[in-house]
């Protein structure tokens, strides 16, 4: 997954531009969620679809105590093999 900036545009019906200048924002890409999460998203590949937000945000939390655990873990590791090798 990957954050993005993007800027917001309006498609009719088809997906023909009707009008492109929209204001900038940031984001991630929900063909990119619905991938590894589907449950974030909510409509569908006819209309496009839309990121529950508020609900990434405890996904996020987990995957960051996952991460701290494993580089504790790798800490861990590397300095007990400092520790016997002199």
């Amino acid at each position: 997954l990957r954050g993005v900036e993007f800027i917001w545009r309006t498609e009719g019906i088809g997906g023909t531009i009707i009008s492109e200048g929209g204001r900038k924002d940031i984001g991630v890409i929900a063909q990119e969620i619905k991938e590894v999460l589907p449950e974030l998203l909510i409509g569908d590949g006819i209309r496009g679809y839309a990121v529950r937000y508020q609900e990434m945000i405890s996904v996020l939390f987990e995957a960051i105590k996952e991460q701290e655990t494993i580089l504790d873990e790798i800490s861990l590791m590397y300095f007990t093999t400092k520790s016997l090798s002199g």
